[in-house]
């Protein structure tokens, strides 16, 4: 059975920062890492792209690592088209969050790691055929319904334009830390040289909103 990572404060929440979140400004505090992995349900799945990089970081710390994962690949490495646990994929950022910013609180760490992802994605035969497609920050933005559906199954997003710098997204179906779906977000536009703002909000019916604008 995976042991749960301890919470890095006393009463760190899973409450999304307040009002507008600079990408050039650190997200100040924690979250409560223990809480974040209990809420993911077990039947939400990745692809194993996303895992193995954490896997080759934790070196020969791996073995004891997976011991400890709901559900550790067979032989030891992910592959990159299967699908395995997500709740897994958030034990290892945020593993992988404390081993690389060791000096910054655990909701800043976390959002800095999820900023990779779009890297990893890019170097997959699916990410260059949507590079090769999508050409603009927004389009980019407006694009991520389609590709999370491609790699992820249980969370599900979509969008909307709201003028030629302004992309809203909605997340159902999401219950990991709400700064890593930020640093995604901020992976995928970075890729184009831009630096936006993101605002988030819980619906009334449950749905993460995040607004981006640049």
């Amino acid at each position: 059975m995976r042991q749960p990572l301890r919470s890095e404060a006393p009463g760190a929440t899973l409450l999304p920062p307040v009002g507008r979140v600079s990408v050039d400004v650190p997200i100040k505090g924690d979250v409560d890492v223990r809480a974040v992995l209990a809420a993911v349900p077990h039947h939400q799945r990745l692809k194993g792209m996303f895992y193995q990089p954490f896997v080759d970081e934790l070196g020969a710390d791996w073995k004891q690592v997976m011991a400890e994962l709901v559900e550790p690949p067979r032989f030891g490495r992910y592959l990159p088209f299967n699908d395995y646990a997500l709740v897994d994929h958030a034990d290892l950022a945020f593993r992988a969050a404390r081993r690389r910013h060791p000096h910054l609180g655990v909701r800043e760490a976390i959002r800095r790691v999820a900023r990779e992802d779009m890297r990893t994605f890019l170097g997959s035969t699916l990410g260059r055929i949507t590079a090769a497609v999508v050409r603009s920050p927004r389009d980019a933005l407006l694009a991520v319904p389609d590709v999370y559906k491609r790699v992820c199954s249980g969370p599900v997003f979509s969008a909307e334009s709201r003028g030629p710098t302004q992309v809203s997204l909605w997340l159902l179906g999401g219950y990991g830390a709400w700064e890593y779906v930020i640093g995604q977000l901020e992976g995928i536009i970075g890729h184009y040289d831009v630096r936006p703002i993101t605002e988030c909000a819980e619906e009334p019916d449950g749905r993460r909103r995040f607004d981006l604008s640049w």
